[in-house]
This record gives C-alpha cells, sequence and structure tokens, in this order.
C-alpha cells in the first residue's frame, strides 16, 4: 500500500514570525510547511519541481509583491 503524503504548503512572508506562527499551527495539522522570507528563494525552491498543494502570500513584500509572485 502506498503510503499517504502530508499534504505542502509553500508559505512567503518577508515577516519571519508571520512564517513562525503558520507552521505552529500547520504542525498540529499534519501538515508539510516550506516557509520562505523571500519571493525568490520561493521561486527558486518551486522551480525544483516539487509537489506543492497550496501557495499563501503576503501581498506586501518587498522586490516583488504578492501578485508578481503567483503569476
Amino acid at each position: 500500500m502506498a503510503e499517504i503524503q502530508r499534504p505542502t504548503i509553500v508559505f512567503v512572508d518577508d515577516e519571519p514570525r508571520a512564517g513562525k506562527l503558520f507552521a505552529r499551527f500547520a504542525q498540529g495539522e499534519d501538515l508539510h510547511v516550506e516557509s520562505f522570507h523571500s519571493p525568490m528563494e520561493a521561486l527558486s525552491y518551486l522551480g525544483e519541481g516539487r509537489p506543492v498543494d497550496l501557495i499563501i502570500s503576503d501581498l506586501k513584500m518587498p522586490d516583488m509583491n504578492g501578485l508578481e509572485f503567483l503569476r
């Protein structure tokens, strides 16, 4: 029987406390969270082709806003 994978969430926010808080919430829900403080770091991770179930992004970030990141 195949092992069931935990859903993976990519969380992007330039505020480190937001990522820590979300990761704490997700841990209780049996979710795997990859948290990034920069959209460029997150894009690099996503470029590796790893499966992702959900992306949550802050809208106001330096260098690239959340909508630009999601495009």
